[in-house]
């Protein structure tokens, strides 16, 4: 049985809702491009989502990464374009990428940055200068301060002069005289030898140190490349004379002190062993120590210092 259309009018009632409905923007449009962040390395906007469309929207655009932030701060990162309806969702935005890292002396509280070299904290490295000693501490860069002096090739008799008055000698012990040496700029010895009940009077020599660069001597430019050694420039930039070795002065022993003029220097006892605490004397401490030993006993055996012997 055929039905007409005059018995049911449902065309019409559609129409009629139809009419009723905001008219729709164009199919599948693209979503809003996020924005650059600014100079301190904001976020990107948000891109907005796509349109609804028909059957598939566009996804929406995604949110543009922030630039890199002035004074080396990171860009953060822009936010995802939202979804297009019912299309996939906007591509998310590029992360902004970092700030470049600082230049200059201390980059950190672990490390230092001293001629293009990135050292850590404890460290101990030469100076530009060619004499003297640097150090990473966690304050900065600490260097020596001593009087650069002239390659011996170059200047031989400025190569001679001491940069500053040393002293060096045993120490401590039931000992009834001690003995000390002291070494004066600009290359003079002295050997003194004090009674330590002060009953007789002090006796001393003060023979000619040799030329430097002498054969099978012992001399100023000897001692000199000595100090310059890390191991004793590290010893002299501290406040007080730090201890290497066994110390067997608390039964009745002795231990080899070594002081500059402004009181900066070391004390060296013999091996560590089994002793505790104790730090074993580096290997630039331990050739100073020889080499001044073996300097005394080569003065001392000249005739003005016979009742020394």
């Amino acid at each position: 049985m055929r039905i007409s259309r005059a018995t049911f009018p449902l065309p019409l009632l559609l129409l009629t809702m139809v009419s009723s409905v905001p008219v729709l923007p164009a199919c599948g449009g693209s979503g809003t491009t996020g924005k650059d962040a600014g100079s301190d390395g904001g976020a990107g906007r948000t891109g907005t989502g796509g349109n609804i469309g028909g059957t598939e929207g566009s996804p929406g655009s995604g949110g543009a990464g922030g630039n890199r932030g002035t004074g080396g701060g990171a860009g953060r990162a822009g936010t995802g374009g939202g979804a297009g309806s019912p299309g996939s969702g906007g591509g998310a935005g590029s992360p902004g990428t970092g700030g470049g890292a600082g230049t200059g002396g201390t980059m950190g509280g672990s490390v230092c940055l001293y001629g293009g070299v990135t050292y850590t904290v404890g460290s101990a490295f030469a100076s530009s200068d060619g004499c003297n000693t640097c150090s990473c501490t966690t304050a900065g860069i600490l260097c020596t301060l001593r009087a650069c002096l002239p390659d011996a090739g170059t200047d031989a008799t400025a190569a001679c002069v001491l940069d500053a008055t040393y002293a060096f000698g045993e120490t401590g012990g039931h000992v009834i005289y001690e003995d000390l040496v002291t070494l004066t700029p600009p290359a003079a010895y002295q050997h003194r030898r004090r009674a330590t009940g002060g009953t007789t009077a002090d006796i001393m020599c003060v023979p000619a140190l040799p030329a430097c660069n002498s054969a099978n001597a012992i001399d100023v430019a000897d001692v000199l490349r000595d100090i310059a050694d890390p191991d004793v420039q590290r010893a002299l930039t501290a406040a007080t004379p730090p201890l290497y070795g066994n110390d067997p002065r608390a039964y009745d022993g002795s231990v080899f002190s070594f002081l500059r003029g402004d009181g900066r220097g070391f004390l060296a006892g013999g091996a560590c062993g089994a002793s505790t605490p104790c730090t074993e004397v580096p290997a630039g401490i331990a050739r100073l120590v020889t080499n001044l030993r073996a300097l005394d006993q080569q003065q001392l055996r000249d005739a003005s210092c016979a009742q020394l012997r």
